[in-house]
């Protein structure tokens, strides 16, 4: 009961913070961080300069020729699922998407899919572990702002860079997407797991 009752608090949460956030401007990419400075569109130098300066960050490089670069890049990743339900158009599987790779960045809490097609980033997918502290207020309140502090700031972060609407009814929500920079996103935040999903694709 305890996990129902705090799912369904964070999302009365996220529901207020996302439409308030509805006019914001993207930051510049100089402002953020790795994976937060990508952007799509951008050439495949541009991004590996990013990843190569990221910290604690472990790359794994996928060109399609590679045994198994769909099957880890794409799949396991769970970049192809999100593209699929952002009803994303891409050439990532495509007879056109010669040329295409795959770069799997892995940080403390943190796992970024990159997908290239011919040198140029056309989507990327950031998974985040980010839950309540259950280190405040734990016994006595779980539904305290302090609480729910990780989870606000992680929203703030990705606020800033896009301009996004709930994708799934009712009340609460836990599906966005909109626009960010030049390209699109789509986020989901997954409760069960304590897991942001968010994907961004031209």
């Amino acid at each position: 009961m305890g996990t129902i009752r705090t799912t369904r608090a964070f999302a009365t949460l996220t529901a207020a913070v996302w439409l308030a956030a509805a006019a914001l401007w993207s930051l510049p990419a100089s402002a953020a961080e790795f994976p937060y400075d990508l952007a799509v569109g951008e050439t495949r130098k541009a991004a590996a300069k990013k990843w190569s300066r990221a910290p604690g960050a472990t790359a794994q490089l996928l060109p399609a020729d590679k045994p198994q670069a769909y099957r880890v890049g794409l799949v396991q990743s769970g970049l192809l699922v999100m593209l699929n339900r952002a009803g994303a158009r891409h050439k990532l599987l495509t007879p056109e998407g010669k040329g295409v790779e795959f770069v799997v960045v892995a940080q403390k809490g943190k796992t970024t899919a990159l997908g290239f097609v011919r040198n140029r980033l056309v989507a990327f997918l950031v998974r985040s572990k980010v839950g309540p502290d259950t280190r405040v207020d734990g016994n006595q309140n779980p539904f305290t702002r302090r609480r729910l502090e990780p989870l606000e700031n992680h929203l703030k972060k990705v606020k800033k860079r896009c301009r996004l609407t709930p994708r799934d009814k009712g009340k609460n929500h836990f599906k966005f997407g909109g626009k960010c920079g030049r390209g699109k996103a789509y986020i989901e935040y997954r409760p069960e797991a304590d897991e942001f999903v968010e994907l961004y694709y031209l």
